[in-house]
């Protein structure tokens, strides 16, 4: 994902939680993540009402495949290198309660993809 587009994600996520008073909650991989949302997630149950209770946000790795060009004659057909790669992405986990079901939905995570480079 291009730079411009993460930034669009980060600054729509940003702007979704502050117009609904939404708390953004930075998790870390040592974190049991229920635990760390459990406090929202009971304020959800207790108002009563379907919302989005949280979004949590996490660096984790990815594989991904990357494509290179190679130097290859002008009059040939352009041949391509392929590698594996480890690249940090943030990934949104917004945490849903639903009042119906009386249950938290599973989290949905969205990744903005091309985040940092782990080498």
């Amino acid at each position: 994902m291009p730079a411009a587009d993460r930034e669009r994600v980060r600054r729509r996520v940003a702007s979704f939680a502050e117009a609904n008073n939404i708390p953004v909650v930075p998790l870390k991989a040592a974190d049991r993540n229920i635990e760390v949302m459990r406090p929202y997630l009971e304020r959800a149950a207790a108002s009563g009402r379907s919302q989005v209770t949280a979004i949590g946000v996490a660096p984790e790795p990815q594989r991904v495949f990357i494509a290179r060009p190679r130097d290859t004659d002008p009059s040939r057909p352009p041949q391509f290198s392929f590698d594996k790669k480890d690249r940090w992405v943030m990934v949104y986990y917004f945490y849903l309660w639903d009042a119906g079901l009386r249950a938290i939905c599973r989290p949905a995570g969205y990744a903005a993809r091309g985040g940092r480079e782990r080498r």
